[in-house]
């Protein structure tokens, strides 16, 4: 072999990276099913692109507890899909 940094390794294949994608979902889902409703409840209103002064009025608490209640279903969730 007259050069070994030219070797590429394949490309994975399409079917590959649809079984990957599908894992990494599963396991958000199972996740996200481990949380208090109101950590999911909060997440989702977050990744729906609402803004914390409507999830606070929506949720009936002030913004900073809004805030402060993301930030802890966030960790939340990190570590469950950590293990």
């Amino acid at each position: 072999m007259a050069d070994p940094w030219s070797v590429q390794p394949d490309p994975p294949r399409d079917d590959e990276l649809l079984v990957e994608a599908r894992e990494r979902l599963l396991a958000v889902r199972l996740a996200l099913s481990r949380l208090p409703q109101r950590d999911r409840q909060v997440l989702a209103l977050r990744a729906t692109g609402h803004r914390i002064r409507d999830i606070a009025r929506t949720l009936g608490m002030p913004s900073s507890t809004t805030v402060r209640q993301i930030e802890r279903a966030r960790r939340k969730l990190w570590i469950l899909l950590r293990r």
